[in-house]
């Protein structure tokens, strides 16, 4: 099935950018995707609704940036030739969780697969074993860009294929990233960091961390993927990504992904697929944020707030919230 987004709200975007979601009329009942009409329901209509919101941030937010050609982003996108989708993972943004959705709604993994090899991985603590190594990905037939670019016609492909991507609060995701890589049993992260800027690794305390990586930023450096900006690794202002997803409405965002392919979302596990925007994990978000951002001083969280400047400005997300 090739999904070929072309009509719609495209026709009445007056820049340069376009988007892919339409809609007829008021009535719920035709809400449509390019030439695609999956949904009918007022929740798919809400969706769309926002997506309009988010897309028009980024044709007013975008001018704002010089656009890139960073090779990198070769070496970042995933293709799926199954369902002729293009996405760009952001980590600690439900990255691991696509890409296991990706591979079961394209045939390729089932949920006995991914549970055994999520079973193995732990017993195992080997994350070159995990969902982002090269095993993985070819058993779910998923394809890094520059692989796929060095195919006949894949630019063609390229542009007829659905381009989406997952976003996250930078606060929460670089909070999520210090708390995953730096107070968990997670001695690489730990250690480089503490060999790259000569601090013992007890040492490494939030603030820490948050005023080397936005020095980083800010100073052109190369940036861990987990930490780096979503501008940066997805390039939104040069990519005309059909659909931007939310972690903070990750279930109402992705069921919407998974309609696109007549599937449901029961169609994934349910572990895999909830995420974002569960009550249980909204409260665990906000205890941690006082546990942690309350002990930044107002100096650093001001390289923060600069540091991701871009990322706030694009995806609608308040910088002086903390």
């Amino acid at each position: 099935m090739i999904i070929h987004v072309v009509d719609g709200v495209r026709k009445q975007m007056t820049h340069h950018r376009q988007h892919p979601l339409s809609r007829n009329s008021k009535d719920v009942q035709t809400v449509s995707i390019g030439n695609i009409t999956p949904f009918s329901s007022q929740a798919a209509y809400d969706v769309i609704e926002e997506q309009l919101n988010r897309q028009e941030l980024l044709v007013h937010a975008c001018p704002l940036r010089p656009k890139l050609a960073h090779y990198m982003i070769y070496q970042h996108l995933i293709v799926s030739e199954d369902l002729e989708v293009l996405y760009c993972p952001i980590p600690k943004v439900a990255s691991t969780n696509w890409k296991h959705i990706l591979g079961l709604l394209g045939g390729r993994l089932d949920e006995n697969f991914i549970q055994k090899h999520t079973q193995r991985i732990r017993a195992l603590y080997n994350p070159s074993q995990g969902v982002h190594s090269k095993a993985y990905m070819d058993a779910a037939h998923l394809l890094k860009l520059y692989l796929f670019s060095s195919r006949t016609n894949a630019t063609h492909h390229y542009q007829l294929y659905f381009k989406f991507l997952f976003v996250r609060d930078p606060f929460d995701r670089l909070l999520s990233a210090y708390i995953d890589k730096y107070t968990t049993m997670n001695d690489m992260y730990r250690n480089y960091f503490s060999r790259l800027y000569g601090i013992p690794v007890n040492d490494i305390t939030f603030e820490v961390f948050l005023n080397y990586t936005s020095n980083d930023i800010l100073h052109g450096d190369v940036v861990d993927p987990h930490f780096a900006s979503h501008v940066d690794l997805c390039l939104p202002c040069d990519i005309e990504y059909d659909f931007v997803g939310k972690i903070e409405t990750f279930k109402e965002d992705a069921e919407f992904v998974i309609g696109l392919f007549k599937l449901s979302s029961a169609t994934v596990n349910g572990d895999i697929f909830a995420r974002g925007n569960a009550p249980s994990i909204q409260r665990g978000k906000y205890r941690r944020h006082n546990q942690f951002y309350q002990l930044v001083s107002d100096h650093v969280m001001d390289k923060v707030r600069q540091a991701y400047a871009i990322d706030f400005k694009l995806f609608g997300y308040d910088p002086f919230r903390l």
